[in-house]
């Protein structure tokens, strides 16, 4: 039998919303001896039926709801069904192998975590290679039993896990290196193709998953917008928004990047659409942004899509000094009826809070600046109606007067 978690009663009002998770203030009292990650019933007082999911007494979050139906086993053919409407729900959206989505992909993502009510699971498709990435206890329990279900739904040819996601420290989980855990390994590199530009991902070494799927309408919009400007890519990791204004048209693209393995991935990757390796400079974004606008170089177009600055609301003050400190450069960096695009990928910094900086960036400049539009993460990126907290790419594209 599941152990049983009872919550408080001043904190049941978030959980009959809707949301899934429990946090640990709001835990009463826990009957049996559940392992970190085990399923468990959730109970109101009067032993009022809430929900049954992860529990994990390790975590700030202890509480994962799976499923508000008790007569729901959390089993299986549960996650079977799971990730089957998952899959589905991307089809929908025309994002997939012949779902003619635009721009046309060969690697995109099956599954987004709590969004797709698979809190802690996260799995990216890269043509026939699977990449999951656990971050909560419970998935990790369940990380072999997954591997099976995942190969024989989607047909892998082979699986890596991913364990670098800094979210496993809150859930006590190790830290470890990506490792192929089923089937054959990826290539190294495997290329990426979208929209007729091609991407080097490290599905082993590179980030998160081994590249940003999340990005890919954005990528496509630069495209678009690309046609005869001068167009700087700050935090370019392997150039993806330089290479797809390049290959829109751009006169001229310069990425920066901190990272000397980022930017000699971004060289090969230009070098296929003849983007020459001096358009990539290595250097801290910050730092160059200022020494360019020393320099009076101009653009026609400034991205600004910088590494997470708050990893809670507790450093949203802090993230937000960070954004003035480039905000500043990038608009003087702007010519009169430049675009500036500029993104954050934490919860706790959202477009308003973008919005609000930026403004105060303008206004000391004495610049005119205009919304042209929100952005956000593509389709295949969800976000939960109960759990805001799934939202957590925001981008806004502005125009300089």
């Amino acid at each position: 039998m599941p152990a049983t978690v009872r919550v408080k009663r001043k904190h049941l009002a978030p959980i009959l919303g809707g949301h899934p998770w429990v946090f640990a203030d709001a835990i009463e009292a826990a009957d049996g001896d559940a392992a970190p990650g085990e399923v468990a019933d959730f109970v109101a007082p009067g032993d009022r039926f809430l929900g049954r999911g992860f529990f994990n007494r390790r975590s700030a979050i202890p509480g994962r709801i799976l499923t508000r139906d008790p007569d729901e086993a959390v089993d299986l053919p549960f996650f079977r069904r799971r990730v089957e409407r998952a899959i589905a729900a991307r089809r929908l959206l025309g994002v997939g192998a012949g779902a003619g989505g635009d721009p046309p992909t060969n690697s995109w993502r099956l599954v987004h975590g709590d969004a797709d009510l698979l809190p802690g699971l996260v799995v990216d498709r890269y043509g026939p290679w699977l990449v999951v990435s656990l971050s909560t206890a419970g998935m990790e329990l369940l990380a072999q039993p997954l591997l099976g279900l995942l190969a024989e739904v989607c047909g892998a040819r082979g699986i890596v896990i991913a364990r670098g996601d800094l979210s496993r420290a809150a859930e006590g989980l190790q830290p470890g290196r990506a490792e192929t855990a089923w089937g054959e390994p990826p290539p190294t590199p495997f290329l990426v193709e979208e929209g007729g530009v091609t991407f080097e991902a490290d599905l082993l070494r590179g980030h998160k998953t081994g590249f940003y799927l999340d990005q890919r309408e954005n990528r496509a919009l630069v495209r678009r917008l690309a046609p005869g400007r001068e167009v700087l890519d700050a935090y370019c990791y392997t150039g993806g928004f330089a290479l797809s204004a390049a290959a829109g048209g751009a006169a001229a693209v310069t990425g920066i990047d901190s990272s000397r393995p980022a930017l000699a991935a971004a060289a090969r990757n230009g070098a296929r659409l003849g983007v020459p390796e001096s358009a990539f400079v290595l250097g801290e974004a910050g730092a160059r942004l200022r020494a360019f606008a020393a320099e009076g170089r101009q653009y026609d177009m400034v991205i600004l899509d910088p590494p997470k600055f708050a990893r809670g609301k507790r450093m949203r003050e802090r993230a937000l000094r960070g954004y003035r400190a480039i905000l500043g450069s990038a608009l003087s960096l702007g010519r009169p009826g430049a675009l500036l695009l500029v993104f954050s990928c934490s919860a706790a910094v959202g477009a308003d809070h973008l919005l609000a900086v930026c403004r105060e960036a303008a206004d000391a400049l004495h610049a005119p600046l205009t919304l042209l539009r929100r952005l956000g993460a593509a389709p295949d990126h969800p976000v939960s109606a109960f759990c805001p907290e799934t939202e957590y790419l925001s981008g806004l594209l502005l125009s300089r007067g």
